[in-house]
């Protein structure tokens, strides 16, 4: 039953029109289960699998130039990319779950500042919490005849949208000029949006709320050290920023939850890397490393290769 698939990736084998946020729009060419990879990688012993969000699944900017192309770049080693947009730890477990049937040498786990925003939809889906409540279950998304079912669900969808962006058009291109003398105003409310959501007060019940899902979160991992130490390979957290301002009270939630993943890595010997510090030590203009300057974005192929170097560094140093 179609109904009862969850996905993990998008269209396979096909030319994929990303996002923008560099002034043009990103393309890749997804590979046979449908992530950012070149697909020769899936031909052979895979060394390297990185597992995230959008950060990982290379936002915004062209294949070649995303972390996991960098990585494989500069290591001359076979990296998988699992990173996919809009995605929690539940889901990038899941991910890893279905994809990795020989368990890479190293893999980088990363994890981004609302991580445990997306946990909280994601512990609502029944097919995710199958994941969660029984370690062997699979839905098997590498066979073929499913990534078909995957592939025919998506272009209706696809279709769908683009028949109904279609049937918009007409009106739209009446208030073109409109919305064009509009865009400088909405990008500043934008900036003042963002700003007030970061700098808001953080209730009590949303602190409580993020200490449940952070306990979710670490045992994922625990369960991720598990796998990775029965097949003698190392697992590590790549932690990711967000925009954030030090004198909100949102900001000194994000750092406890920070200092409680670290101090859990280190009782599991979990090796981490931290970005933010390593931004912070590396660059006394930070955001030099996003579009537009802009830390609430992606990061640009400067800020994407920057991450990359860390994790050649630190395979360099682990062989």
């Amino acid at each position: 039953n179609e109904k009862n698939i969850l996905s993990f990736s998008g269209l396979s084998n096909s030319k994929i029109i990303h996002c923008n946020e560099n002034g043009y729009f990103s393309v890749y060419h997804s590979d046979r289960n449908g992530f950012n990879n070149p697909d020769y990688v899936w031909d052979k012993s895979i060394d390297i699998a990185t597992v995230g969000d959008s950060f990982v699944h290379g936002s915004c900017v062209n294949q070649g130039n995303d972390l996991a192309s960098q990585v494989r770049k500069i290591t001359k080693l076979n990296t998988v990319n699992l990173g996919w947009h809009s995605t929690g730890p539940l889901r990038q477990y899941s991910s890893f779950i279905e994809y990795m049937d020989e368990i890479p040498k190293f893999v980088f786990w990363f994890y981004f500042e609302n991580d445990l925003e997306e946990l909280e939809y994601e512990m609502n889906n029944e097919i995710l919490l199958k994941y969660y409540d029984n370690q062997n279950f699979k839905q098997y998304l590498k066979d073929t005849t499913i990534r078909k079912k995957i592939n025919d669900l998506l272009l209706i969808k696809h279709n769908e949208f683009i028949n109904e962006k279609l049937q918009l058009e007409p009106k739209v291109k009446i208030y073109h000029n409109l919305i064009n003398f509009l865009k400088l105003y909405n990008s500043r409310q934008l900036i003042i949006y963002n700003i007030n959501k970061v700098i808001k007060a953080t209730s009590d019940d949303e602190l409580i709320k993020n200490e449940e899902f952070l306990k979710i979160y670490l045992k994922l991992l625990g369960r991720m050290k598990s796998i990775t130490d029965e097949n003698n390979s190392k697992l590590i957290i790549v932690y990711l920023p967000r925009q954030k301002y030090g004198f909100s009270r949102k900001a000194k939630m994000l750092d406890k939850i920070k200092s409680e993943i670290f101090e859990f890595a280190e009782n599991k010997k979990i090796d981490t890397i931290d970005i933010e510090k390593l931004i912070d030590i590396n660059y006394i203009n930070p955001t030099i490393l996003y579009p537009q300057l802009h830390r609430g974005m992606h990061f640009n192929e400067k800020g994407y290769k920057f991450v990359a170097e860390q994790i050649a560094e630190y395979i360099d140093k682990n062989k």
